[in-house]
């Protein structure tokens, strides 16, 4: 008996690592959303605000948080499940899947190019760009490590 209140408080205690992960992955993407593509030390950042960069609503987060969701969903398996990211990836481009409001208002140039490959039937495993140029740092941006 004890054993399985240990497993359950420890499986408990995952998630909530992993909800307090996302919620602070998206509250931080959304504090940052403003003043994105602004040069270091020309802002300060002193609450939620909006309508700066994306002119976006207080609150709103970005493609990097949508994604991370879109990731997360895949990986609640218990294993990565390749093509359900892919599937996820896809709808989060075409039909505004986990974003804060419906609307996708940013894609990286790298992104958007592996998603119009996976759109067009290409293998997950091989949708990602192959050029040494094809390195965005939006896939850093959903690394997270317990």
């Amino acid at each position: 008996m004890t054993h399985l209140m240990t497993e359950q408080t420890s499986s408990q205690s995952k998630l909530h690592a992993a909800r307090s992960l996302l919620f602070g992955t998206a509250v931080g993407d959304a504090l940052g959303v403003p003043f994105e593509f602004m040069e270091r030390g020309s802002f300060a950042v002193d609450g939620m605000t909006g309508w700066g960069t994306h002119h976006q609503p207080p609150g709103t987060w970005s493609d990097d948080t949508s994604l991370t969701l879109a990731l997360a969903d895949a990986l609640s398996g218990g294993r990565c499940d390749i093509r359900r990211a892919a599937r996820n990836f896809i709808a989060w481009r075409a039909e505004g899947a986990w974003t804060a409001d419906g609307t996708v208002f940013d894609i990286g140039i790298a992104t958007d190019a592996a998603i119009s490959r996976l759109m067009d039937g290409r293998d997950p495993s091989a949708a990602g760009g192959r050029d040494i140029r094809d390195n965005g740092n939006g896939s850093l941006m959903r690394i997270a490590v317990q």
